[in-house]
């Protein structure tokens, strides 16, 4: 008779998609769109969108700061007017407000679009690999699916405010957060991490 002890390691495993750059514009700098269901009955979302700066550490940034953004939703009501902002990026406060995005940053005009504005520096870029995020709450008249298309558009200046480059302007897919869209900017799947595993103790009858 005798009694084996079977160690089992820990299991540890990750999977990273890379980050796809087709719709970074001559920034570097890739976005990506999630939302969340707040509350489902009442048709309320956190619309999640994430910039990513020089991804692949590729090329050196033209701009300082990331000072607007804008997105017209395709095919929703909004319930209660514009989107209100639940947070945003360190350098100043993000407020929404209706219409859209040119030149000059948010300019009102755009039928179906919202302007997502700092009153500050806004967004400073850091270095590769570091990102940003602004959520945005939506109250709409009825509910979104899985997927929802999205028009998006950014804004870039330099450490004097002026604008740097072209807009980004784009459609993008904003996914659910539990189905993330790694189609059109960052996002990183991770599988489930086993945590370290104990002793599996094994008798064996001989």
């Amino acid at each position: 008779m005798g009694l084996a002890l079977l160690l089992v390691p820990a299991i540890s495993q990750a999977s990273t998609i890379s980050y796809d750059c087709t719709k970074c514009g001559n920034h570097n700098t890739a976005f990506d769109i999630t939302y969340a269901v707040v509350d489902d009955v009442a048709h309320t979302y956190d619309l999640t969108v994430t910039a990513l700066y020089q991804p692949d550490g590729a090329g050196a940034m033209d701009y300082v700061y990331i000072n607007a953004i804008s997105m017209w939703i395709y095919g929703v009501t909004y319930e209660n007017g514009t989107p209100s902002m639940v947070s945003g990026p360190d350098g100043g406060a993000w407020s929404p407000v209706s219409g859209g995005l040119a030149a000059n940053g948010c300019n009102g005009a755009g039928a179906n679009f919202f302007c997502v504005n700092s009153a500050g520096a806004g967004a400073g870029h850091s270095g590769a690999g570091d990102s940003d995020t602004w959520v945005i709450r939506l109250d709409l008249a009825a509910a979104l699916g899985d997927t929802q298309a999205v028009h998006f558009k950014g804004h870039f200046v330099d450490e004097n405010g002026r604008k740097v480059g072209d807009l980004i302007s784009d459609d993008f897919t904003a996914n659910l957060v539990e189905e993330p869209n790694c189609g059109a900017g960052p996002c990183v799947v991770v599988t489930t991490v086993t945590e370290p595993a104990s002793l599996l103790l094994m008798s064996t009858s001989l």
